[in-house]
């Protein structure tokens, strides 16, 4: 299996602007994610990769599903 990696700067993007947001979603304290590198390590980049896999389905259920709402002239 291909190592996951993760940027910490990107995950700040995706997750939150601040070390208390990611802190928040990967249940670590603030102090702990401050402590990173670059990098997430890699048991926290496999969290937050499954996490943003699973916002891209939601995502893609909710434009389905919207698509199926509207009349194609709507759509853009």
């Amino acid at each position: 299996m291909k190592k996951v990696t993760f940027k910490k700067s990107d995950a700040l993007h995706y997750f939150g602007p601040r070390n208390v947001d990611l802190a928040k979603v990967l249940g670590v304290t603030p102090q702990a994610v401050g402590r990173y590198g670059e990098y997430v390590p890699e048991l926290q980049a496999y969290k937050l990769r499954d996490m943003l896999q699973e916002r891209l389905v939601e995502i893609e259920l909710q434009e389905a599903i919207l698509r199926k709402l509207k009349p194609s002239s709507e759509i853009q």
